[in-house]
């Protein structure tokens, strides 16, 4: 911990899908931050644009002493990727902890200094758009309120207090990565709200207010069926323990290789 309030053992890893149009924006705020972390790594779930070409462009132009690119070996979905990076810290570097930033410039890496210093090495630190203290921009009054029921139906079912199923910023311990938590849920958009259950159920954390912006983003959710999705999943949480145990066994066991690491 330095004299400024923040621990440069971290991770940053900037997640990206076809983000080629925001992608130098956010990495242009991240330099200006880049002495918060250990290494920074953008992380292209090979995106169907150029995101890793413009990525490589703009590490180079801004000068970064300690960011890379890194490409998914195949597209593995929002899960897949938090487990090749889960894999990566837990097997290279002394990270105290990994920071999750989206690479679509919906979230703002300087929101982290609200967290600063870092109260327990074993504690987690997950982002809410819903804070009192949070800024939406942009943002639909749907979705906002689609967001808000399942957070209620969230809280209700794992009897504490859900601000926010998974944004775009978030801080994990090492208590959550160098575990099989993250094995545990699925490759899809559905995983946020599975590792969540995991989190509240077996680790320390708390949540920090975040700004939020939609502007020229597109997203990859198919609203419909992600809202599908996750209301099964806090229905069989609720309701069905068998269920819920029969899936975080599927996932265990489709475990493939998720690693970068070159002997």
């Amino acid at each position: 911990m330095n004299d400024r309030g923040y621990s440069n053992s971290m991770l940053l890893a900037i997640t990206c899908y076809n983000c080629r149009h925001q992608i130098e924006r956010v990495l242009a705020k991240v330099k200006e931050r880049e002495d918060w972390f250990k290494e920074i790594i953008v992380v292209d779930n090979r995106s169907a644009d150029d995101t890793a070409e413009v990525a490589e462009a703009a590490i180079s132009s801004l000068q970064f002493d300690r960011a890379r690119v890194q490409v998914n070996p195949r597209n593995s979905g929002l899960g897949g990727s938090h487990k090749f990076i889960f894999d990566y810290a837990s097997n290279k570097g002394n990270f105290s902890h990994v920071v999750i930033l989206h690479g679509d410039d919906q979230a703002d890496i300087s929101d982290l200094k609200s967290i600063f210093p870092l109260s327990a090495p074993d504690k987690s630190f997950l982002g809410s758009r819903f804070l009192p203290e949070s800024k939406l921009s942009g943002y639909s009054k749907f979705r906002i309120f689609g967001n808000r029921v399942f957070n209620a139906l969230f809280s209700l079912a794992l009897g504490s207090k859900v601000q926010d199923l998974g944004s775009g910023l978030n801080v994990f311990s090492r208590e959550i990565f160098t575990k099989n938590y993250v094995f545990m849920c699925p490759n899809d958009l559905t995983f946020n709200c599975w590792l969540l259950i995991f989190i509240i159920k077996n680790s320390h954390y708390s949540y920090f207010p975040i700004s939020w912006r939609e502007t020229d983003q597109t997203s990859n959710v198919r609203l419909f069926s992600q809202s599908f999705r996750t209301l099964k999943l806090v229905l069989g949480l609720r309701f069905s323990s068998k269920w819920f145990r029969r899936k975080t066994a599927e996932h265990l066991k489709d475990r493939t290789t998720y690693s970068w690491i070159q002997n």
